[in-house]
């Protein structure tokens, strides 16, 4: 079963029309920038890939399997996305209360704020996550509705990205704040208090574009490259 998993991880072309994207993300300590990266996205019909640095990796929607490519050493490694439902539901505690193990519904989980502004050309509109004020986090999520990621293919990624075994509380409190959204966030900020200092988390996409008649190469594994297994396994 893991050899025909492999292999048709191998060989499968993902759809020829992708979406490119380029990512700027940003933690500030005390309004000073500490640490800065960027991640190159790419999201095909049944592919993503995401290239940081000297590494990359592919997720497979259907399959719900990772790649994690290390360029520098020629190497890959493949591991399934199954992650312990309670560990789905953390970053949403908060947002629901927890009951007897369980996120619970409530009336809003964002409220719309009244600002606005101009994020990669476009006029966003700014929605605050409703976390308690004891938690000392504030989530502002700066939205349009994008063509490219309003697309089903897009959301179907963010679910994707969470595994194949999404608790039904989780997926519900998801597809309620993407409902409530104006489109899809191009910019995340996010306020945290710890201890005397004041941590920022900055996202925002800085590129985007739809191609098509992309090379299916780009979401395989490069020729030459040999396959390890993971330390954990």
């Amino acid at each position: 079963m893991i050899l025909f998993l492999i292999t048709t991880l191998l060989m499968r072309p993902p759809d020829k029309t992708a979406v490119f994207s380029i990512q700027d993300n940003s933690i500030l300590v005390n309004g000073e920038t500490t640490v800065t990266w960027k991640n190159e996205i790419a999201i095909g019909k049944s592919r993503v890939r995401v290239n940081k640095d000297d590494y990359s990796i592919i997720f497979d929607f259907r399959l719900q399997l990772y790649i994690y490519i290390d360029h520098e050493k020629k190497q890959y490694q493949i591991s399934n996305s199954s992650t312990r439902k309670n560990h789905l539901r953390r970053p949403l505690i908060g947002l629901a209360p927890i009951v007897n193990g369980l996120l619970e519904h409530t009336s809003s989980y964002i409220t719309k704020l009244n600002k606005r502004k101009i994020v990669q050309g476009f006029p966003c509109q700014a929605y605050q996550l409703n976390y308690p004020e004891h938690m000392g986090i504030q989530t502002v999520l700066w939205t349009f509705p994008h063509p490219v990621l309003s697309s089903p293919e897009y959301r179907r990624l963010l679910y994707s990205l969470l595994g194949s075994d999404i608790p039904g509380d989780a997926k519900y409190v998801l597809g309620n704040i993407l409902r409530e959204l104006w489109g899809t966030p191009l910019a995340i900020h996010t306020t945290m208090e710890m201890g005397e200092d004041k941590v920022e988390m900055v996202s925002a996409f800085s590129y985007i574009e739809l191609r098509e008649n992309t090379d299916y190469q780009l979401f395989e594994i490069p020729k030459g490259y040999s396959m390890v297994k993971r330390t954990d396994e």
